[in-house]
């Protein structure tokens, strides 16, 4: 018995450029992704300066079809504390840019994420991070977000978003016959229909 599609029409355009286009958007259901936007990076950052926060380089931009739709914000990340103090902890932030103007602080973690105080080891912890955020930015312009690093306040320490330290995936006392390293920074944004 032959496939049968239900409830199908065709898009103008295409979609591979991960956004469906304008024209049609409008026409979509409530709770569609409309669009999807990702940054990756393999590229080692690292800060001890517990005083401001580091651009770190991974941003994802993404132009709303609508002022009323929203955008959810995914970051991912691979990061290192070496610290020759017993209290580790890492800030992320995100900074946002919208239209022509200056990237400026927006969302931060939960703040001294993946907090430690360790006793007599202090070196050498790998932890994973993981974020999910809404926006409502209300406009049609193009909106930038870029990750931005800080260490904790305690002295010592230095902190590396997207670390190499961790070897690759496909090391043979790992994951034999997978591939190589994934991506060590990732930033996704989707445009949801409201």
């Amino acid at each position: 018995m032959p496939l049968t599609k239900i409830n199908t029409r065709s898009l103008s355009g295409s979609l591979i450029s991960g956004q469906v286009p304008a024209t049609d958007a409008s026409t979509l259901p409530a709770g569609t992704i409309v669009q999807t936007q990702i940054a990756t990076t393999n590229t080692e950052v690292t800060s001890s300066s517990n005083s401001a926060y580091n651009a770190t380089g991974l941003i994802v931009s993404i132009t709303p079809t609508s002022t009323s739709n929203r955008l959810h914000i995914h970051f991912d990340a691979k990061s290192y504390m070496n610290n020759t103090s017993v209290v580790s902890a890492f800030n992320y932030g995100i900074y946002r840019k919208i239209g022509s103007g200056s990237m400026s602080p927006w969302k931060a973690g939960s703040g001294w994420d993946h907090y430690m105080n360790t006793g007599s080891y202090s070196h050498d912890f790998y932890p994973h991070v993981s974020y999910i955020f809404f926006d409502s930015p209300n406009t049609t312009q193009q909106v930038q977000y870029e990750i931005y690093i800080k260490s904790y306040g305690a002295s010592g320490g230095t902190v590396t978003a997207f670390s190499s330290n961790m070897g690759t995936i496909g090391d043979s006392g790992y994951s034999p016959g997978m591939s190589a390293m994934i991506d060590r920074g990732t930033l996704i944004a989707q445009e949801i229909k409201l």
